[in-house]
């Protein structure tokens, strides 16, 4: 039985200062592409796009199969740079799983966990602890619920298609709302955190955190929010060769990942950027070093800078289009 705990009062509220929501963006370096234009076509790494209505009428007209099953992971720096967007963030995020429910529908099964790119400190005071899990404060462990509402879902760190997506993500996000202001947040460990996710059975007491969420075997795509450079320990080279060493085979085909951050096309330069975001240039080295060639429709961008825009359920629709042709592309390259 896991032990119950009682969650703190709301703590770290300098995170949430600022509002701000997203906004779908064209790099630079497709110059040609208006932002008109930028809200039906989907931005690849290698700079080509992707039509993302051609790719939902094909899907359902005996196109790219979708998934019989799909993992979710929402993967966020929780670092103080993350204050102007943190409200919007959590708008967005719940707004987008209320509408991601009839995209899912077409799945046989799924999941849905978030993890900070950074050591999850605030689970020594989530409501549900495995036994085992020494807190579930390793880096890769799974966002827990900090009050009685994961009750309503059997008190796991994640979702699955028999929950109501918007009121439980609403939950997993109180804890971007109660953490502790913590010294480790401030060093954004994207690929170390998305490595420990991958090869969470490598480590018993994460094993035990994440129970049940995601098997190697399983099309697994990642939202990434980002603000700032990533820091991880790893190398680019070592982050690209321990994700592929986690994955059946030698490839990276089974996982997409859906970047919400700033414009990498200037990188390694400095960037000016309108709302104080940074680009995240070694996340972008890694996907560029790990989804080449065929796999670029793996990857996609959405800009975390459009804080101008104020309804959240308009900006999650227009996210959803653009992470539709993720969740396409990773499913058709799904193992039957």
């Amino acid at each position: 039985m896991p032990s119950i705990r009682r969650h703190l009062p709301p703590l770290g509220a300098a995170m949430l200062l600022v509002s701000g929501c997203f906004g779908d963006y064209v790099p630079a370096r497709d110059a040609s592409q208006t932002t008109e234009a930028s809200t039906t076509t989907t931005t690849t790494t290698g700079g080509g796009s992707l039509d993302s209505s051609a790719v939902s009428s094909s899907s359902s007209s005996g196109g790219p199969a979708l998934c019989e099953h799909l993992d979710l992971l929402i993967l966020t720096d929780v670092s103080l740079s993350m204050a102007p967007f943190a409200t919007g963030i959590i708008n967005v995020l719940v707004a987008l799983g209320t509408l991601v429910e009839s995209t899912f529908a077409e799945f046989g099964t799924y999941r849905v966990g978030m993890v900070f790119n950074a050591p999850p400190v605030l689970n020594e005071n989530a409501f549900s602890v495995p036994d085992g899990g020494e807190g579930c404060t390793q880096l890769g462990a799974l966002v827990r619920g900090q009050g009685a509402c994961i009750q309503d879902f059997d008190e796991r760190p994640y979702l699955t298609e028999q929950d109501a997506l918007g009121p439980g993500l609403t939950c997993l996000s109180e804890g971007l709302l109660m953490g502790n202001v913590n010294v480790a947040y401030e060093q954004p460990r994207i690929l170390d955190a998305l490595l420990a996710v991958l090869g969470a059975d490598n480590d018993p007491a994460r094993e035990i955190c994440n129970e049940g969420f995601y098997e190697s075997s399983d099309p697994l795509v990642v939202i990434v929010i980002a603000d700032a450079e990533d820091e991880s320990d790893a190398s680019v080279l070592e982050a690209v060769t321990r994700a592929i060493g986690t994955q059946p085979g030698t490839s990276l085909r089974n996982i997409g990942v859906f970047v919400i951050g700033e414009d990498t096309a200037m990188c390694p330069e400095d960037v000016e950027s309108d709302c104080v975001a940074e680009p995240a240039c070694k996340l972008q080295e890694f996907l560029d070093s790990g989804f080449s060639g065929p796999l670029e429709g793996n990857v996609r961008r959405f800009s975390i800078c459009r804080s101008q825009e104020d309804d959240p359920a308009a900006v999650a629709q227009s996210l959803l289009d653009q992470l539709t042709p993720v969740i396409a592309q990773v499913c058709s390259q799904a193992p039957s």
